[in-house]
C-alpha cells in the first residue's frame, strides 16, 4: 500500500482547478516525471498567454480604427 505513494507523487500531476486546455499543456511533456511536466506546462502557458495578449492588443487597435472610420463617415 505505501509503495504507491512515491509512484503517485512522481508520476501523477495535480489536475484539480485546471481547464482541459491546461491539462493538455500539462501532459505535453515527453518526460513521465511531474516536475518536468510542470516546467513544460509553465513554458507553454507563458507562450499561450503572450499570444492571447498580442491578439487582444491587435483586436483593440482594429476596433479603435473602425470607430475612427465610422465617425469620419458619419461626419461626411
Amino acid at each position: 500500500m505505501f509503495a504507491y505513494v512515491p509512484l503517485v507523487y512522481c508520476f501523477l500531476p495535480e489536475t484539480s482547478g485546471r481547464t482541459l486546455e491546461q491539462i493538455d499543456f500539462l501532459f505535453a511533456s515527453k518526460s513521465p516525471f511531474v516536475w518536468n511536466e510542470e516546467k513544460e506546462f509553465e513554458k507553454r502557458m507563458a507562450i499561450f498567454n503572450e499570444q492571447v495578449s498580442r491578439k487582444e492588443h491587435r483586436n483593440a487597435e482594429h476596433s479603435e480604427q473602425e470607430k475612427h472610420e465610422s465617425s469620419h463617415i458619419d461626419k461626411v
